[in-house]
């Protein structure tokens, strides 16, 4: 596997309301192709599961608990142009 880690945020769409986006932590040592895995995922899930767009990173940002800060991926993912 390629993917260490992963987080699927929504991101505003004009045309859908919000869109799902995918935030992957490629694994140490792995390559890591983000057009392979739109299209691996895309094609096994439903019409409207299926993701916009896939992000790579090199951490997920986390509370002090170790919970995923969806918030501030998807203030990232604004900043960076996904609207």
């Amino acid at each position: 596997p390629a993917v260490a880690e992963v987080a699927v945020v929504g991101v505003p769409s004009a045309q859908w309301g919000e869109t799902p986006v995918a935030v992957v932590v490629p694994a140490t040592g792995q390559t890591f192709d983000p057009d392979t895995l739109l299209g691996w995922t895309n094609g096994r899930v439903g019409k409207q599961q299926r993701l916009h767009a896939v992000v790579a990173r090199a951490e997920l940002p986390r509370n002090a608990n170790g919970k995923i800060l969806k918030r501030e991926l998807r203030r990232e993912l604004k900043e960076q142009g996904f609207k």
